[in-house]
């Protein structure tokens, strides 16, 4: 049975389930302080959905940076409001 997508929550899951091939190349770093109970969270969440933490933390910024850009009216929609 498939599941319909309906919010961020369920878009993230599919997002963690369509891994990118590791044919990828990831060569930058992004360094970010956090919190040790927000550290925990993240790793309790990474855990519990069988990935790696790094792996969970990419794929949420990549969602948010999807959403964000699904927002954002398109370019060509902006100049015809002017």
């Amino acid at each position: 049975m498939v599941k319909e997508v309906v919010g961020a929550g369920d878009r993230l899951r599919v997002a963690l389930d369509a891994a990118l091939p590791p044919a990828i190349q990831r060569r930058e770093v992004l360094n970010i302080r956090l919190s040790g109970d927000e550290l925990a969270a993240l790793r309790a969440e990474a855990e519990q959905r069988g990935v790696p933490m790094a792996t969970f933390v990419r794929t949420l910024v990549l969602e948010a940076l999807a959403l964000l850009s699904e927002a954002r009216p398109a370019a060509g929609a902006q100049a015809k409001g002017r």
